[in-house]
C-alpha cells in the first residue's frame, strides 16, 4: 500500500473518517454609536434586531462586541458567503449607509516606499502589484504573493524560501532595508518605524549573546517584519484621521478601523460623495506620508474576492498534498 495511503488511513484511524479539511471564520465586531463615534454596550440590543442569520452571532465578553461565528464550511466559498451574510445582519442606521474601504496589498506597497527600492516602487502602479511582480520574477501571480510575503517574514526554507530567493535579485534595494533590520534585530539593537517610532528589540546588557540561535532567529524575522506592519499602521491612522476631519462636513463618521480597512456611517444621499472622497483622502495622504522617494501608489479595495478565493483554495491543494505526500 503506497505510504500515502498508509498516512491517510492513520489519519482517519485517529481523527475520524471525512473530508480531509474544513474551516471556519470567527470575525469580532466593536459596536459603536453613530453620532458619537464611541463605542456602545449594545450587544443585547443587536441580537434582538437579527432575523435569521446563518451561523451564530454571539455576544462577547465585553457588552461592546458581538461575534460572527460562520459553520464549518466545506471550502473557502462556502465560509465567505456565510460570513457576508451574516455582517448583513450589522445594518446602518435609517437613512444611512456603510461605505467600506480597505487599503490593497498596503504591506508591499508600503516596503516600496520606506526601502526606496525604484523598481518594486514600479510595480505599485498596476491594479494588482503581484502581476509585475510575478513577471518580472518569471513565476505565475500566487507564487509572486507567497515570494513578497516570505520576503516580509523572513522565510527561507519550502515554496516561500524559494520563491523569496527570486528577490533578491529583482528587487535588491528592499531587500537590503528587510535584512538590515533583520540584522539589528538579531544583534538586539532598537529599531524605527519609517515614521519614527521604537521598536524595542534589546533586552539589557548581554542578552542577545546568552540566546539560542533559534531564539536571535526569531527576533530578526519579527524586526523585519515589524518595521513594515509598523509603518502602515502609521500611514493607516494619518489616512483615517484625514478621513475623520474631510468626512464631518458630509454627516459621515468612521464607526470602524480593523487592521487596513474603514467602515464610514454617511446618510444615504452622499454615499457616492463620500466614497470618492475616501479615496482622495488616501492620495492626500500618501503624499503627505512619503513626500521623497520613489513614487509609490497606494490602492483602495485593491483585491477581488475571486483573487482571495483562488489563493486560499492554491493553499488548501497544497496542504492536502502535504497530507498525503
Amino acid at each position: 500500500m503506497p505510504d500515502g495511503i498508509e498516512q491517510q488511513d492513520e489519519i482517519e484511524h485517529v481523527f475520524g473518517s471525512g473530508e480531509p479539511f474544513s474551516l471556519g471564520v470567527e470575525e469580532e465586531l466593536f459596536l459603536v454609536d453613530p453620532v458619537s463615534g464611541r463605542q456602545t454596550n449594545a450587544s443585547a440590543a443587536v441580537q434582538a434586531r437579527l432575523g435569521p442569520v446563518l451561523g451564530r452571532v454571539e455576544r462577547e465578553l465585553h457588552a461592546c462586541q458581538v461575534e460572527l461565528i460562520t459553520n464549518v464550511s466545506r471550502d473557502t466559498g462556502e465560509a465567505i458567503g456565510e460570513l457576508a451574510a451574516m455582517r448583513q445582519a450589522v445594518i446602518a442606521a435609517p437613512g444611512h449607509l456603510f461605505v467600506r474601504a480597505d487599503l490593497g496589498q498596503i504591506e508591499p506597497r508600503v516596503l516600496a516606499a520606506v526601502s526606496g527600492d525604484a523598481a518594486l516602487a514600479a510595480a505599485t502602479a498596476a491594479d494588482d502589484m503581484y502581476l509585475p511582480v510575478a513577471a518580472q520574477l518569471s513565476v505565475d501571480r500566487p507564487t509572486a504573493k507567497v515570494a513578497m510575503i516570505a520576503a516580509m517574514y523572513g522565510q527561507t526554507t519550502g515554496h516561500g524560501g524559494n520563491a523569496g530567493r527570486r528577490m533578491r535579485s529583482a528587487y535588491p534595494v528592499a531587500m537590503g532595508y528587510l535584512d538590515a533590520a533583520d540584522r539589528s534585530a538579531q544583534a538586539g539593537q532598537d529599531l524605527r518605524t519609517y515614521g519614527g517610532r521604537l521598536i524595542r528589540m534589546s533586552g539589557g546588557a548581554g542578552a542577545a549573546e546568552a540566546e539560542s540561535p533559534g531564539a536571535r532567529t526569531g527576533r530578526g524575522r519579527y524586526g523585519r517584519n515589524a518595521v513594515i506592519q509598523g509603518a502602515a499602521a502609521e500611514l493607516f491612522k494619518m489616512w483615517a484621521v484625514t478621513v475623520r476631519a474631510r468626512a464631518a462636513p458630509l454627516g459621515a463618521r468612521i464607526v470602524l478601523c480593523l487592521h487596513d480597512e474603514l467602515l464610514v456611517h454617511v446618510p444615504s444621499g452622499r454615499a457616492e460623495q463620500a466614497a470618492e472622497l475616501v479615496g482622495d483622502c488616501l492620495t492626500e495622504t500618501a503624499r503627505r506620508w512619503a513626500p521623497g522617494g520613489p513614487t509609490v501608489r497606494f490602492h483602495i479595495g485593491l483585491e477581488a474576492v475571486d483573487d482571495l478565493l483562488a489563493d486560499l483554495e492554491c493553499g488548501f491543494a497544497a496542504m492536502a498534498v502535504a497530507a498525503v505526500g
